[in-house]
């Protein structure tokens, strides 16, 4: 065998290997987390952090590098600068990091942490320029049983890890190997058992009333295996089966009681919600008799402003005619004065008359006047009418302020009128007289 194909043997053996482990190791820290809590001095879990760091550092450009060997963590940090809450920043921010050995590692914890380290690989892999800038020709990053590593991470994104970076016990400094002891199992192959059995037959150590297979059984009844230094193979799987059952007996249990919980709870709810829409029912039977009474209440509203419009209209027209009403009484006392004061004037010319009427028949001007508190009340009666109007009073104030005029007015309105109608009468007969008496007059002269 030459050298270059021993080298390429050396490199396809070498990443072979740390495929395979590193899914094997990937499966254990899985189960072990099925189990119970993983610690971070735990053996699966120490396993998986230098199989992982191993993968990234295959055949790294040590050029790249001042630490004499390929690290991943400079093309860590310039492939997942840009992606969004990275945690670079935090792996910075430890003082106590002095070489790219241990921030390479801390990213790796902080990665698990947060469960992301799926998904910062599958991000970091996408970036050809940067792979070759700082990886080789056959790195496992480059080649596609990355993308099945990757996938098999994924699974550790259900398991809650936790690490102390902060401890003063946290070694994050010096190489670190992988154990592949607890993979290894050594089993007899067919061809293998058959020789051996064959040697055992020639060899004469078969008994008269036994076969070879029984004799071989007997001594061989089990392939022999690798013993483990703390035990074999078939007691470490034995005790993981036991405490795997155990751990499911206690996860039933647990989903037992959280089973009845539950049930309770939907029972619960159940009623709940059936009182909900009972309460619901109820407040849309008073929302349509609320509106039902509203929509009354609104046609009343409508009709009592209709009724108020009539009002209103109808007192404006009576206000009209009382206005009319007092411009025409005080028309008219204006001119029954004047009519008064001619008739006096005659009368003063007159002195055959002058024996014959009283003081009380010529005293128009005094009486008169007792009409002007009957236009005054009048006045005031209608406006108290039109204010009450204008205030928006109530159709019954209304009507009893039409019906019931003013004290006054009414004291005023009877006396007053039959006042002024004897005080025309009397006008009347004293201005036909003292014309007859003219008439008379001229005839004799």
């Amino acid at each position: 065998m030459g050298s270059e194909s021993l080298q390429s043997r050396n490199f396809y053996v070498e990443k072979h290997n740390l495929v395979l482990v590193c899914r094997f190791v990937i499966k254990s820290v899985i189960d072990k987390a099925s189990i119970g809590d993983i610690e971070e001095d735990c053996p699966e879990l120490v396993n998986f952090l230098a199989t992982i760091e191993h993968i990234l550092n295959h055949r790294a450009r040590v050029s790249m590098f001042n630490t004499g060997y390929g690290n991943f963590w400079n093309f860590i940090r310039e492939a997942t600068a840009k992606m969004a809450e990275n945690c670079i920043s935090k792996v910075y921010a430890m003082n106590s990091l002095k070489s790219s050995v241990a921030r390479g590692r801390c990213w790796l914890r902080l990665a698990l942490m947060e469960k992301r380290l799926a998904a910062y690989l599958k991000h970091s892999i996408a970036q050809p320029e940067l792979l070759k800038k700082y990886y080789t020709d056959g790195a496992i990053i480059l080649s596609e049983e990355m993308q099945l590593l990757i996938a098999d991470l994924i699974g550790l994104e259900a398991v809650d890890l936790n690490f102390c970076l902060r401890s003063k016990n946290m070694n994050l400094e010096g190489r670190i190997l992988v154990d592949y002891s607890p993979y290894l199992q050594f089993v007899h192959c067919k061809e293998g058992l058959e020789n051996d059995l064959q040697e055992i037959q020639e060899s004469g150590l078969t008994s008269p009333n036994n076969s070879v297979h029984t004799t071989a059984a007997s001594q061989f009844p089990h392939p022999p295996t690798f013993q483990h230094p703390k035990g074999s193979m078939s007691a470490i799987a034995d005790r993981d089966v036991k405490e795997r059952l155990a751990a499911l007996q206690r996860s039933f249990r647990t989903t037992s009681e959280q089973k009845g919980y539950l049930e309770q709870m939907l029972k619960k709810s159940e009623l709940e919600i059936l009182a909900r829409q009972a309460d619901r029912e109820k407040m849309l039977q008073n929302k349509d008799s609320q509106i039902s009474k509203l929509e009354g209440d609104v046609e009343q509203l409508e009709r009592i402003v209709l009724e108020l419009q009539g009002d209103l209209t109808r007192a404006k027209s009576h206000n009209k005619e009382m206005q009319n009403l007092i411009t025409l009484l005080y028309k008219r006392v204006n001119g029954t004065e004047a009519n008064d004061r001619a008739a006096i004037a005659r009368a003063d010319s007159s002195s055959m008359y002058s024996d014959n009427l009283s003081m009380d028949d010529l005293n128009f001007k005094d009486d008169n006047s007792s009409l002007k508190p009957l236009a005054g009340s009048l006045a005031s009666d209608t406006g108290s009418l039109t204010a009450s109007y204008e205030r928006g009073a109530h159709p019954a104030e209304l009507s009893s302020l039409e019906r019931s005029p003013s004290a006054s007015s009414r004291n005023l309105s009877g006396d007053a009128l039959g006042q002024f109608h004897r005080r025309m009468h009397a006008s009347s007969e004293l201005s036909q007289d003292t014309t007859a008496d003219n008439v008379a007059k001229d005839k004799s002269t």
